[in-house]
């Protein structure tokens, strides 16, 4: 592939690329499916740019900055010597300047007034939360059946203490059973997750891999059940050990009361453990429903989109003109991007009377004619977009 000629006829909105020719210059390894950062390929950018003027002004905020430190330049340091360098160039803007280390970036991303305030990460964290809750329940579950079928064994644990079994020995054997039966689930649960995971992934069409069979991932998955394991099985190992051999042997053997009060305790744990799960599950289904049915100012309903590349998005009006003539479809428009996300923000609108040492973020969206009565959004005042005006 190196000094091979390549063609590019797409047109971007910021750069303009359409039938341009290119020589490749490099290969690199394809980035793995689980990387934010994939391309096909990577293009010169200082050339080839649409609007030139619109990237000498200090509030042009949508394109990354990349910069590369030295291994011993302090992120934060570095930060408070750029903080104010926007301003000094723009009296205008009242925004700060500041880096995010890149590991950061996927999971911690939303940032209000320069503070870090949240991410993906609250995601990882409530699903944690709730792994915690379910393995609490799970062992919870498990002790409580333990010491239930503690007059089952008593027979058992009582010749084996008569014949010189030390207490040790038996706590050793009881944990051992619990790993193992720990452990046994843990490879079930895998096996499962490998089944599992290529359905779900077409179910909610989105492609979930994880690199199960990978050294770390194995010794934390792993960990995590010994850990369990002994969690779960140290109440009846030490409960059952306990057992007075003499008074097993004669048959009088009834379980304490204070092991039952124990399991009392520890089944209303798990009763409330699993009501709050209850909660929290139609919480976040009251939640996608409000989200689902929120009037967003726009009729999702029958609306459908579609990014347009090549000859479409070069010959949008022959192609919108085409699309009008289909039974079915009522209203054609293009905008720069999905109506529903912020892609692009400004702080330099300027109007009469406006307070310079105001700031006033304003979320902008470029769109075609139509856009009005397409979406079936709302006028409050005006009108849509004038193709004779414009």
């Amino acid at each position: 592939a190196m000094g091979q000629i390549f063609v590019v006829n797409s047109t971007h909105a910021l750069m303009q690329y359409d039938n341009k020719s290119f020589k490749v210059a490099g290969v690199y390894e394809n980035m793995p499916v689980n990387s934010t950062q994939r391309y096909d390929c990577i293009l010169p950018m200082a050339s080839y740019l649409a609007n030139k003027r619109s990237f000498s002004q200090w509030t042009v905020n949508h394109l990354r900055l990349y910069v590369q430190l030295q291994k011993d330049v302090n992120i934060d340091q570095f930060n408070a010597k750029i903080k104010n360098m926007i301003k000094e160039n723009d009296k205008t803007v009242t925004s700060d300047a500041f880096l995010q280390p890149y590991l950061d970036m996927h999971l911690y991303s939303d940032y209000r007034n320069g503070k870090l305030v949240g991410g993906r990460i609250d995601y990882v964290r409530m699903f944690i939360i709730v792994a915690v809750f379910i393995i609490l329940i799970a062992s919870i579950n498990f002790m409580n059946l333990s010491t239930a079928r503690s007059t089952q064994r008593a027979r058992e644990i009582g010749i084996r203490k008569a014949v010189g079994a030390h207490k040790t020995i038996l706590i050793g054997q009881f944990m051992g059973e619990s790993l193992l039966m720990t452990m046994f689930s843990a490879i079930l649960a895998l096996i499962m997750v490998i089944l599992v995971l290529p359905p779900f992934s077409d179910l909610i069409n989105q492609t979930l891999t994880t690199d199960l069979f990978s050294i770390e991932i194995l010794l934390i998955f792993f960990g995590i059940a010994i850990v369990t394991g002994l969690l779960a099985g140290s109440y009846p190992a030490f409960f059952l050990s306990n057992f007075n051999p003499v008074i097993v042997l004669r048959g009088t053997f009834t379980p304490g009361s204070g092991s039952s009060q124990l399991r009392r305790v520890l089944v209303v744990f798990q009763f409330g453990l699993s009501i709050l799960l209850i909660i929290g599950t139609l919480t976040v289904y009251e939640q996608i429903e409000y989200m689902r049915n929120k009037d967003l100012g726009i009729d999702r309903d029958n609306l459908v989109y579609m990014r347009l590349e090549g000859a479409a998005k070069r010959q949008y009006e022959a192609f919108r003109r085409e699309l009008l003539q289909q039974p079915g479809i009522v209203g054609v428009t293009s905008t720069g991007h999905n109506p529903l996300r912020v892609t692009s923000t400004g702080t330099n609108a300027m109007w009469a009377g406006r307070d310079p040492n105001s700031e006033h973020i304003f979320h902008r969206l470029q769109a075609n004619y139509d856009v009005v009565n397409t979406l079936d959004m709302a006028l409050v005042h005006g009108r849509e977009f004038s193709r004779v005006l414009l």
